[in-house]
Protein backbone atom coordinates (compact mmCIF):
# COMPACT_ATOMS: atom_id res chain seq x y z
CA UNK A 1 0.00 0.00 0.00
CA UNK A 2 3.15 2.04 -0.45
CA UNK A 3 0.87 4.09 -3.70
CA UNK A 4 -1.58 4.88 -1.16
CA UNK A 5 0.14 6.35 1.47
CA UNK A 6 2.31 8.75 -1.47
CA UNK A 7 -1.06 9.80 -3.31
CA UNK A 8 -3.09 10.48 -0.07
CA UNK A 9 0.20 12.52 1.53
CA UNK A 10 0.21 14.48 -1.39
CA UNK A 11 -3.52 15.14 -1.75
CA UNK A 12 -3.42 16.07 2.05
CA UNK A 13 -1.12 18.99 1.78
CA UNK A 14 -3.36 21.90 2.18
CA UNK A 15 -3.16 25.02 0.25
CA UNK A 16 -3.04 28.48 1.53
CA UNK A 17 -3.85 31.96 0.19
CA UNK A 18 -1.46 34.47 1.86
CA UNK A 19 -1.93 35.99 5.12
CA UNK A 20 -0.51 39.54 6.29
CA UNK A 21 0.32 40.26 9.77
CA UNK A 22 -3.09 41.58 11.19
CA UNK A 23 -5.67 38.97 12.84
CA UNK A 24 -7.80 37.44 9.90
CA UNK A 25 -9.26 34.31 9.06
CA UNK A 26 -7.16 31.78 6.56
CA UNK A 27 -9.26 29.39 4.15
CA UNK A 28 -7.47 26.39 3.29
CA UNK A 29 -8.34 23.26 1.27
CA UNK A 30 -7.74 19.48 2.54
CA UNK A 31 -8.01 17.01 -0.49
CA UNK A 32 -7.80 13.23 0.57
CA UNK A 33 -7.57 11.03 -2.58
CA UNK A 34 -6.97 7.33 -2.58
CA UNK A 35 -5.32 5.15 -4.85
CA UNK A 36 -6.47 3.60 -7.96
CA UNK A 37 -7.57 0.01 -7.03
CA UNK A 38 -10.94 -1.55 -7.22
CA UNK A 39 -13.12 -3.44 -4.64
CA UNK A 40 -16.81 -3.59 -4.44
CA UNK A 41 -18.81 -1.50 -2.57
CA UNK A 42 -22.05 -0.93 -0.49
CA UNK A 43 -23.34 2.66 -0.54
CA UNK A 44 -26.49 3.35 -3.16
CA UNK A 45 -27.91 6.03 -5.22
CA UNK A 46 -31.90 7.02 -5.55
CA UNK A 47 -33.52 7.88 -8.89
CA UNK A 48 -36.10 9.76 -9.69
CA UNK A 49 -37.89 10.44 -12.70
CA UNK A 50 -40.82 13.06 -14.03
CA UNK A 51 -44.62 12.64 -13.91
CA UNK A 52 -47.88 14.50 -14.67
CA UNK A 53 -49.08 13.94 -10.66
CA UNK A 54 -47.05 16.80 -9.46
CA UNK A 55 -48.59 15.75 -6.04
CA UNK A 56 -47.70 12.46 -5.86
CA UNK A 57 -44.66 13.48 -7.75
CA UNK A 58 -43.45 15.58 -4.91
CA UNK A 59 -43.71 13.04 -1.88
CA UNK A 60 -42.19 10.58 -4.23
CA UNK A 61 -38.94 13.08 -4.80
CA UNK A 62 -38.54 14.53 -1.12
CA UNK A 63 -38.80 10.04 0.13
CA UNK A 64 -35.80 9.15 -2.90
CA UNK A 65 -34.05 12.25 -1.75
CA UNK A 66 -34.52 11.28 1.83
CA UNK A 67 -33.93 7.68 1.57
CA UNK A 68 -30.34 8.50 -0.47
CA UNK A 69 -29.33 10.64 1.84
CA UNK A 70 -29.64 7.80 4.70
CA UNK A 71 -28.25 5.38 2.90
CA UNK A 72 -25.29 8.04 2.21
CA UNK A 73 -25.74 7.64 -1.82
CA UNK A 74 -26.66 10.74 -4.40
CA UNK A 75 -30.05 11.16 -5.64
CA UNK A 76 -30.36 11.20 -9.23
CA UNK A 77 -32.76 12.65 -11.53
CA UNK A 78 -33.92 11.09 -14.54
CA UNK A 79 -35.72 12.97 -16.74
CA UNK A 80 -35.49 11.40 -20.05
CA UNK A 81 -35.29 7.34 -20.94
CA UNK A 82 -32.23 7.53 -22.54
CA UNK A 83 -30.29 8.70 -19.21
CA UNK A 84 -31.35 5.41 -17.31
CA UNK A 85 -28.79 3.01 -18.90
CA UNK A 86 -25.99 5.48 -18.36
CA UNK A 87 -27.30 6.59 -14.84
CA UNK A 88 -26.81 3.21 -13.53
CA UNK A 89 -23.82 2.59 -14.97
CA UNK A 90 -22.22 5.73 -13.13
CA UNK A 91 -23.60 4.97 -10.15
CA UNK A 92 -21.75 1.18 -10.78
CA UNK A 93 -18.36 2.69 -11.58
CA UNK A 94 -18.20 4.14 -8.84
CA UNK A 95 -19.77 1.54 -6.41
CA UNK A 96 -17.36 -1.30 -7.92
CA UNK A 97 -14.09 1.45 -7.37
CA UNK A 98 -13.91 1.85 -3.37
CA UNK A 99 -10.70 1.69 -2.43
CA UNK A 100 -10.77 2.72 1.12
CA UNK A 101 -13.56 2.57 4.01
CA UNK A 102 -14.29 4.51 7.13
CA UNK A 103 -12.34 7.29 6.02
CA UNK A 104 -11.79 10.35 8.16
CA UNK A 105 -9.80 13.71 8.18
CA UNK A 106 -8.39 15.41 11.12
CA UNK A 107 -6.99 18.21 11.39
CA UNK A 108 -5.41 20.02 14.38
CA UNK A 109 -4.23 23.87 15.03
CA UNK A 110 -0.66 24.01 14.92
CA UNK A 111 -0.33 27.12 17.09
CA UNK A 112 -1.47 28.84 19.46
CA UNK A 113 -3.83 31.19 19.00
CA UNK A 114 -4.90 29.53 16.09
CA UNK A 115 -8.59 28.29 16.06
CA UNK A 116 -10.60 25.88 13.64
CA UNK A 117 -13.56 28.01 13.05
CA UNK A 118 -15.89 26.02 10.65
CA UNK A 119 -15.19 23.56 7.97
CA UNK A 120 -17.83 23.44 5.67
CA UNK A 121 -18.55 19.39 4.40
CA UNK A 122 -22.13 18.87 3.16
CA UNK A 123 -23.37 15.90 4.07
CA UNK A 124 -20.13 14.58 5.73
CA UNK A 125 -20.39 15.01 9.69
CA UNK A 126 -18.31 17.20 10.43
CA UNK A 127 -16.76 17.68 14.46
CA UNK A 128 -14.95 20.56 15.91
CA UNK A 129 -13.82 20.39 19.44
CA UNK A 130 -11.10 21.45 22.07
CA UNK A 131 -12.42 24.91 21.99
CA UNK A 132 -11.68 24.89 18.28
CA UNK A 133 -7.59 22.93 18.39
CA UNK A 134 -9.45 20.14 16.62
CA UNK A 135 -11.89 18.97 13.43
CA UNK A 136 -12.80 15.56 12.31
CA UNK A 137 -14.41 15.19 8.96
CA UNK A 138 -16.29 11.80 8.51
CA UNK A 139 -15.97 10.95 4.38
CA UNK A 140 -16.95 6.97 5.08
CA UNK A 141 -16.27 5.10 1.86
CA UNK A 142 -13.73 6.63 -1.29
CA UNK A 143 -13.93 5.56 -4.51
CA UNK A 144 -10.59 4.65 -6.55
CA UNK A 145 -9.14 8.25 -7.53
CA UNK A 146 -11.77 10.39 -5.96
CA UNK A 147 -10.78 13.82 -5.04
CA UNK A 148 -12.65 15.66 -2.35
CA UNK A 149 -12.07 19.17 -1.19
CA UNK A 150 -13.03 21.09 1.84
CA UNK A 151 -12.22 24.50 3.03
CA UNK A 152 -10.89 25.22 6.64
CA UNK A 153 -11.82 28.54 8.13
CA UNK A 154 -9.37 29.26 10.70
CA UNK A 155 -8.90 32.70 13.21
CA UNK A 156 -5.10 33.53 12.73
CA UNK A 157 -3.79 35.94 15.59
CA UNK A 158 -1.82 38.65 15.08
CA UNK A 159 1.48 38.36 14.89
CA UNK A 160 4.07 39.06 17.35
CA UNK A 161 7.22 39.83 14.90
CA UNK A 162 7.36 40.53 11.59
CA UNK A 163 9.09 38.20 8.85
CA UNK A 164 8.16 35.54 10.85
CA UNK A 165 6.52 31.71 9.92
CA UNK A 166 2.60 30.85 11.40
CA UNK A 167 1.95 26.86 11.64
CA UNK A 168 -1.79 26.55 10.88
CA UNK A 169 -2.49 23.00 10.42
CA UNK A 170 -1.38 19.33 11.03
CA UNK A 171 -3.40 16.87 9.47
CA UNK A 172 -3.86 12.97 9.59
CA UNK A 173 -5.69 10.83 7.13
CA UNK A 174 -7.42 7.42 8.67
CA UNK A 175 -9.20 4.67 7.25
CA UNK A 176 -9.61 0.85 6.33
CA UNK A 177 -7.28 -1.00 4.01
CA UNK A 178 -9.75 -3.59 2.07
CA UNK A 179 -6.62 -5.59 1.18
CA UNK A 180 -5.79 -6.38 4.62
CA UNK A 181 -8.57 -5.38 6.80
CA UNK A 182 -6.34 -2.78 8.71
CA UNK A 183 -6.26 0.76 9.97
CA UNK A 184 -3.99 2.91 8.00
CA UNK A 185 -2.90 6.62 8.92
CA UNK A 186 -1.16 8.64 6.78
CA UNK A 187 0.27 11.97 8.53
CA UNK A 188 1.47 15.29 6.11
CA UNK A 189 3.92 18.15 7.30
CA UNK A 190 2.39 20.86 9.13
CA UNK A 191 1.68 23.73 7.12
CA UNK A 192 2.96 27.45 7.48
CA UNK A 193 2.36 30.74 6.37
CA UNK A 194 4.97 33.51 5.94
CA UNK A 195 3.82 36.85 7.88
CA UNK A 196 5.71 39.76 6.24
CA UNK A 197 5.02 43.06 7.36
CA UNK A 198 3.65 44.05 4.04
CA UNK A 199 2.62 42.09 1.29
CA UNK A 200 3.96 42.29 -1.95
CA UNK A 201 1.30 42.14 -5.01
CA UNK A 202 2.16 38.23 -5.62
CA UNK A 203 1.42 37.34 -1.91
CA UNK A 204 -1.68 39.01 -2.38
CA UNK A 205 -3.06 37.27 -4.88
CA UNK A 206 -5.49 34.88 -3.63
CA UNK A 207 -4.84 30.98 -4.27
CA UNK A 208 -7.35 30.02 -6.91
CA UNK A 209 -8.05 26.49 -5.69
CA UNK A 210 -9.39 27.95 -2.71
CA UNK A 211 -11.18 30.19 -4.41
CA UNK A 212 -12.88 27.76 -6.93
CA UNK A 213 -13.70 25.79 -3.40
CA UNK A 214 -15.45 29.26 -2.22
CA UNK A 215 -17.48 29.42 -5.28
CA UNK A 216 -18.41 25.86 -4.75
CA UNK A 217 -19.85 26.10 -1.40
CA UNK A 218 -21.09 29.78 -1.48
CA UNK A 219 -23.28 28.58 -4.90
CA UNK A 220 -24.43 25.53 -3.07
CA UNK A 221 -25.81 27.45 -0.56
CA UNK A 222 -27.56 29.72 -2.78
CA UNK A 223 -29.32 26.87 -4.48
CA UNK A 224 -30.05 25.45 -1.23
CA UNK A 225 -31.78 28.74 -0.18
CA UNK A 226 -33.52 28.96 -3.45
CA UNK A 227 -35.07 25.27 -3.46
CA UNK A 228 -36.22 26.98 -0.01
CA UNK A 229 -38.01 29.82 -1.23
CA UNK A 230 -39.48 28.08 -4.01
CA UNK A 231 -40.96 25.25 -1.73
CA UNK A 232 -43.06 28.40 0.13
CA UNK A 233 -44.02 29.71 -3.68
CA UNK A 234 -42.15 32.34 -3.85
CA UNK A 235 -40.14 32.09 -7.38
CA UNK A 236 -39.27 35.21 -7.61
CA UNK A 237 -37.33 35.75 -4.44
CA UNK A 238 -35.54 32.63 -5.07
CA UNK A 239 -34.30 33.90 -8.91
CA UNK A 240 -33.35 36.72 -7.04
CA UNK A 241 -30.82 35.11 -5.26
CA UNK A 242 -29.20 32.66 -7.83
CA UNK A 243 -28.70 35.73 -9.89
CA UNK A 244 -27.02 37.27 -7.30
CA UNK A 245 -24.99 34.49 -6.72
CA UNK A 246 -24.49 34.49 -10.45
CA UNK A 247 -23.31 38.00 -10.50
CA UNK A 248 -20.79 37.26 -7.82
CA UNK A 249 -19.67 34.43 -8.91
CA UNK A 250 -18.72 36.05 -12.48
CA UNK A 251 -16.47 38.72 -10.67
CA UNK A 252 -14.22 35.77 -8.43
CA UNK A 253 -10.68 35.40 -9.47
CA UNK A 254 -11.37 31.79 -10.38
CA UNK A 255 -13.74 32.64 -12.91
CA UNK A 256 -11.65 35.57 -13.91
CA UNK A 257 -8.61 32.70 -14.37
CA UNK A 258 -11.03 30.67 -16.64
CA UNK A 259 -11.32 28.09 -14.00
CA UNK A 260 -13.51 24.84 -15.18
CA UNK A 261 -15.10 24.44 -12.17
CA UNK A 262 -16.77 27.89 -11.83
CA UNK A 263 -17.87 27.57 -15.47
CA UNK A 264 -19.82 24.37 -14.49
CA UNK A 265 -21.24 25.87 -11.78
CA UNK A 266 -22.77 28.75 -13.58
CA UNK A 267 -24.39 26.60 -15.84
CA UNK A 268 -25.69 24.99 -13.16
CA UNK A 269 -27.12 28.45 -11.33
CA UNK A 270 -28.60 29.18 -15.32
CA UNK A 271 -30.29 25.67 -15.38
CA UNK A 272 -31.77 25.90 -11.92
CA UNK A 273 -33.04 29.38 -12.73
CA UNK A 274 -34.83 28.78 -15.97
CA UNK A 275 -36.40 25.29 -14.09
CA UNK A 276 -37.67 28.04 -11.56
CA UNK A 277 -39.56 29.97 -14.27
CA UNK A 278 -42.98 28.83 -13.11
CA UNK A 279 -44.65 26.88 -10.34
CA UNK A 280 -45.38 24.01 -12.90
CA UNK A 281 -41.73 23.83 -14.09
CA UNK A 282 -40.73 23.87 -10.84
CA UNK A 283 -43.18 21.15 -9.72
CA UNK A 284 -42.43 19.22 -12.79
CA UNK A 285 -38.35 18.76 -13.35
CA UNK A 286 -37.03 21.54 -10.95
CA UNK A 287 -37.46 20.23 -7.88
CA UNK A 288 -35.70 16.97 -8.81
CA UNK A 289 -33.36 18.62 -10.66
CA UNK A 290 -32.21 20.93 -7.56
CA UNK A 291 -32.09 18.14 -5.57
CA UNK A 292 -29.91 16.19 -7.26
CA UNK A 293 -27.60 18.96 -7.56
CA UNK A 294 -27.59 19.68 -3.88
CA UNK A 295 -27.00 15.70 -3.46
CA UNK A 296 -24.16 15.28 -5.72
CA UNK A 297 -22.37 18.39 -4.22
CA UNK A 298 -23.27 17.53 -0.40
CA UNK A 299 -20.58 14.54 -1.37
CA UNK A 300 -18.63 16.14 -3.70
CA UNK A 301 -19.73 12.83 -5.81
CA UNK A 302 -21.23 12.48 -9.04
CA UNK A 303 -25.00 11.91 -10.25
CA UNK A 304 -27.57 12.07 -13.25
CA UNK A 305 -29.35 15.14 -13.53
CA UNK A 306 -32.04 16.41 -16.10
CA UNK A 307 -31.95 14.67 -19.54
CA UNK A 308 -29.05 14.31 -22.36
CA UNK A 309 -29.55 18.03 -23.67
CA UNK A 310 -28.98 19.45 -20.29
CA UNK A 311 -25.95 16.72 -19.86
CA UNK A 312 -24.48 17.74 -23.08
CA UNK A 313 -24.48 21.63 -22.12
CA UNK A 314 -23.29 21.16 -18.72
CA UNK A 315 -20.30 19.01 -20.06
CA UNK A 316 -19.79 21.87 -22.46
CA UNK A 317 -19.81 24.22 -19.86
CA UNK A 318 -17.76 22.33 -17.35
CA UNK A 319 -15.23 20.44 -19.88
CA UNK A 320 -15.28 17.37 -17.68
CA UNK A 321 -18.47 14.96 -18.38
CA UNK A 322 -21.64 14.36 -18.90
CA UNK A 323 -22.86 14.40 -15.60
CA UNK A 324 -24.71 17.83 -13.63
CA UNK A 325 -21.49 17.61 -11.61
CA UNK A 326 -18.73 16.18 -14.04
CA UNK A 327 -16.03 17.72 -11.68
CA UNK A 328 -16.54 14.79 -9.34
CA UNK A 329 -16.29 12.25 -12.31
CA UNK A 330 -13.71 8.92 -11.74
CA UNK A 331 -11.73 7.44 -13.69
CA UNK A 332 -14.03 4.25 -13.17
CA UNK A 333 -17.38 6.02 -13.49
CA UNK A 334 -15.98 7.05 -16.89
CA UNK A 335 -15.10 3.82 -18.54
CA UNK A 336 -18.22 2.36 -17.13
CA UNK A 337 -20.19 5.52 -19.00
CA UNK A 338 -18.50 4.11 -22.43
CA UNK A 339 -18.56 0.92 -21.62
CA UNK A 340 -23.03 1.81 -21.61
CA UNK A 341 -22.72 3.87 -24.29
CA UNK A 342 -20.89 1.03 -26.43
CA UNK A 343 -23.33 -1.44 -25.41
CA UNK A 344 -25.23 -3.00 -28.23
CA UNK A 345 -23.51 -1.17 -30.58
CA UNK A 346 -20.88 -3.38 -31.78
CA UNK A 347 -21.57 -7.16 -32.81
Amino acid sequence: MGNVFKKLKKALTPKLGCDSSSSSTAKSVLQPRPAAESYSGTESSDFSSTSSNSSCEFGNIITNANNSNASGGTFSFIESIEMIQDSFALCIGGLLSVVAQEVRLTVRSASSGVKIVSIPSGRHVNEISDEGQQGVVHLGNMYAEEDKQFLVYLLVPESSAPHTKTSLLEALCTYKDLASNELMQVRCEKEEILRPEVCSPAEKAVCLEVDRQRNRVSVVEAIAEAQRMAEMGNLEGAKATLAQERSTLLTSPATQAGDSLTTLLEAQLTEVIYRMTTIELYTQTGRAYTLSEMSSHSLQRAAASGDLTTWSLIMSAGGQSATNSGVFETPNMSRMLGLSHNLGTNP
